[in-house]
């Protein structure tokens, strides 16, 4: 076997440089999480309105999404209906996930006070956070691949992947969402995978679906990769965290009656309708006494999911930002022909939508079908990847925050390139520009980089969308390279190997 000369141009490093090298990132990881931490909880920071201050103040004037979290988690312990948010201590965010979440985490955080809560939440996050990276870098890196100097380490991975994912993670914290939580059980999952436990992985992946439907594409990409048990492990999960553990918190009929509402709400949102139609539950269930004592789950304000606004970085989202112009509720009223003309180019951007979802999946079922896809590590990990950007771009909305999951494919292709285990020319030049291009997005198109004006142009037309999509072929691209049972078994071989001229025919090491 030959051998691959270290990444790092002055040859490896002393031993004692390299660890203080890998003890330094620690540090600032450190360092970064706990300043952030002061901020976001400044920035989550809810004060109540004081007596007969009028309702005007907003959902947007109080809180982060962890109000809404915290609403429901309170209404649980109080055996009260979760989605009843305005009847809560904090009354000016909805809750619209499943029962599963508002009894764990929230209804023990919700025990404390607001602002305290949010502490903790956010202490839970970052915690969440460096455990999911520590375990993909065991997953990557297996005993000795760290040989070689910092820049073959998995700290120097981490760096990779904070760099790309960072905005992405920060708006997480920032605005006190939940999908580091996420982050955490679908890499929790893919390690239990990885190691030969697949009931126990997933178990992680019927929970995070139960948080948010999103990641429910990872339990059908199990059905098409043929994992048996984790099939199974997933559907006891579902049972589990949807009925058992719900009902017998918050009672069998009150559980049927939230996700049933739950259920009908996102069924309203994914059927056709009229473009001008407002889905605010709220509003319907006051206007129609038929319906007054149902339980629904509203979204706020009025208006503010009109059909025909474009919103995220989703193919939905971009494709109805490109297709009509953003209007606010202070523009004039369209005329009738206007109107018409901007419904119908809705009507076909949403379509257009729809054909791009389904052509995306079907390509990543394609890529991820073969068996050694999905054995050893970082060839499970780049199908992973492959779903997980898939599923980001088919749901109907996805924001930045929503984006922390693509950590994952950034830390597969981060270790895969300093390791020396892409193989071929072609597969390290794709990796890098999808990273490049990643990360250059989400960096340089943010307000406080390129200002208002910049950012929402870039915004408008999807600059985020077409970055995805070229991670993805980059993802795409350094999977289907390993192709072969030899190059899949060497990927967990911690001596890198010469690259091969031609990657179909010669294993990596």
């Amino acid at each position: 076997m030959t051998s691959y000369a270290s990444p790092d141009s002055l040859g490896s490093a002393p031993a004692g440089r390299v660890r203080a090298l890998r003890l330094a990132v620690w540090a600032v990881v450190v360092l970064l999480l706990t300043g952030n931490g002061v901020r976001c909880v400044r920035h989550g920071w809810y004060e109540p309105p004081e007596a007969g201050d009028p309702a005007k103040h907003t959902r947007k004037d109080r809180g982060t999404d962890f109000t809404a979290y915290y609403s429901a988690g309170e209404l649980a312990r109080q055996g009260r209906n979760i989605y009843d948010f305005r009847e809560s201590s904090t009354p000016f965010r909805p809750y619209i996930y499943p029962p599963m979440f508002a009894i764990f985490p929230m209804l023990p955080l919700a025990l404390l006070p607001h602002n305290l809560a949010l502490a903790v939440f956010y202490v839970l996050n970052a915690g969440l956070l460096v455990l999911t990276c520590v375990l993909l870098m065991r997953l990557f890196w297996p005993r000795g691949a760290a040989d070689g100097g910092f820049w073959r380490s998995p700290e120097a991975g981490l760096l990779v992947a904070l760099l790309v994912c960072g905005r992405f993670l920060d708006e997480n914290l920032k605005l006190g969402q939940a999908n580091l939580i996420i982050l955490f059980l679908v890499a929790l999952g893919l390690y239990l995978l990885a190691r030969a436990r697949p009931l126990s992985g997933g178990l992680a992946v019927a929970l995070a679906t139960v948080y948010k439907l999103t990641p429910g594409l990872f339990g059908l990409y199990l059905l098409w990769s043929r994992r048996g048990w984790a099939m199974v492990g997933g559907a006891l999960g579902l049972a589990l965290f949807l009925g058992a553990i719900p009902s017998a918190v918050l009672g069998v009929h009150e559980n049927a009656a939230y996700l049933q509402a739950f259920a009908e709400k996102h069924t309203r949102r994914m059927a056709p309708a009229s473009d001008e139609e407002d889905d605010d539950d709220e509003t319907v269930a006051k206007d129609d006494p038929a319906r007054a004592n149902e339980i629904v789950i509203g979204w706020g304000d009025a208006a503010r999911n009109r059909r025909d606004r474009g919103e995220g970085v989703s193919f939905t989202g971009t494709f109805k930002k490109l297709a009509v112009e953003a209007r606010t509720k202070d523009d004039p009223p369209l005329a009738e022909a206007q109107a018409q003309e901007r419904a119908e180019k809705a009507r076909i951007a949403k379509l257009a939508a729809y054909a791009a979802s389904a052509l995306l999946l079907a390509l990543t079922v394609v890529l991820t079908w073969p068996r050694w896809a999905g054995t050893g590590a970082l060839p499970a990990a780049l199908s992973w990847g492959l779903v997980a950007v898939t599923a980001l771009l088919i749901a109907p909305l996805t924001r930045k925050a929503h984006l922390a999951t693509v950590l994952i494919p950034t830390f597969a292709l981060a270790a895969l390139l300093l390791r020396s285990n892409l193989g071929g020319p072609r597969a390290r030049k794709a990796a890098w520009a999808g990273l490049l291009a990643l990360g250059a997005t989400a960096t340089l198109t943010s307000q406080g980089v390129i200002g208002d004006a910049a950012a929402t142009w870039c915004s408008e037309h999807g600059a985020l969308t077409w970055a995805m999509l070229a991670f993805y072929a980059a993802t795409a691209v350094a999977l289907w390279s390993f192709r072969g049972r030899a190059q899949v078994q060497a990927l967990d071989s911690p001596a890198p190997a010469e690259p091969a001229a031609s990657p179909q025919a010669a294993p990596l090491a």
